[in-house]
């Protein structure tokens, strides 16, 4: 049984709607955070050399949406975290691409890098 539920670019509202608590993680890099993102994401690059550091300092009592642009990296982030111990993890398959929602494009950002 996988340790997290694939979901698509459309469940994305709902689910949000139902998890009040839910934590929205951008694993893209800060350049491709900064253009576009999901309202209320923060960011995490996971190609950063402290990316783990930085999932393992994050709550694991709370659920987690994450995703990149296409699905590949945040797949990997979300097999990381739940290696790590984290058990409320969705992926959003197809990414940022799937997804068809508002999008965020101000320069304000929230960058999680800081270990």
């Amino acid at each position: 049984m996988a340790d997290y539920i694939h979901i698509d670019g459309k469940t994305v509202s709902r689910l949000l709607s139902e998890h009040h608590d839910m934590r929205i993680i951008d694993v893209r890099s800060r350049r491709e955070f900064s253009e576009s993102r999901i309202p209320g994401a923060q960011n995490i690059d996971i190609m950063a050399s402290n990316a783990i550091e930085v999932l393992t300092k994050l709550r694991k009592d709370l659920p987690y949406l994450i995703y990149c642009s296409i699905g590949v990296r945040s797949i990997s982030t979300v097999k990381m975290m739940a290696d790590l111990g984290f058990t409320d993890l969705y992926h959003l398959d197809n990414g940022l691409n799937g997804y068809n929602g508002p999008i965020d494009e101000t320069s304000g950002s929230r960058i999680l890098d800081k270990a």
